[in-house]
């Protein structure tokens, strides 16, 4: 699912435009997302990243173990602004379906603001991310086999 570009195009269903690709090797595989989004941000994190904001994630997958879990290194930008994330992803199954953990953290390269802005930052990603979980279960009842 993570890879489909059906799956992809759900994702970015609030961009204002959007881009994705795939790119598989032997070694594991990269998914790179890049979103024109409207910005929702408070007011202090507005002031430097505008009313549209270009989001570039690129998820750099190893290729998966044995027992099918697989792990990912996910970066995400953003154009103009010193916002970076950086986390791990694992992917892993269950008695109950699949756990994706996500695990990371958000820089933000304002001096005096920065901590401010992150929070901020880490806020509206919390929200980005919570909206995917609820768009990836609406796409896998809609496109199991």
């Amino acid at each position: 699912m993570l890879h489909d570009p059906g799956y992809l195009s759900a994702k970015s269903q609030l961009a204002i435009d959007s881009a994705a690709s795939v790119n598989r090797t032997d070694s594991g595989s990269t998914v790179t997302l890049q979103r024109r989004l409207a910005s929702d941000l408070p007011d202090i994190a507005r002031k430097f990243l505008g009313e549209e904001i270009s989001v570039t994630e690129i998820q750099n997958w190893n290729t998966p173990a044995k027992d099918g879990s697989a792990e990912a290194k996910l970066t995400v930008t953003i154009a103009g602004a010193p916002v970076t994330m950086n986390a791990g992803i694992r992917l892993f199954g269950n008695k109950s379906g699949t756990t994706i953990e996500l695990i990371g953290s958000v820089k933000v390269a304002v001096p005096i603001f920065g901590a401010r802005a992150e929070d901020a930052v880490a806020g509206e990603l919390e929200k980005i991310i919570s909206l995917e979980q609820s768009i990836g279960e609406t796409w896998l009842t809609n496109n199991q086999a």
